[in-house]
């Protein structure tokens, strides 16, 4: 019976050792995630300020060709 106990002791000891582990992996699960998200977040916002500048060029260059048409040789 001591045996048993002492069985059932260490296997719970084990149990928690393997639950801390576990619970520290999600935690840098979940840090990791957060961090994408904010990596994503950045992205996002580069993007559309690229956009917005692509945007402005592809204005200004018809604008130029329009002008250049002025001022044909």
């Amino acid at each position: 019976m001591a045996d048993s106990v002492a069985q059932v002791k260490d296997a719970s000891v084990k149990i928690e050792e393997i639950q801390g582990q576990v619970m520290t992996s999600l935690e840098s699960i979940s840090s990791s995630m957060e961090e994408n998200a904010a990596g994503t977040e950045e992205v996002s916002a580069n993007s559309e300020e690229v956009m917005a500048t692509m945007n402005w060029f592809n204005e200004n260059i018809s604008e130029l060709e329009k002008n250049t048409g002025h001022f044909k040789i």
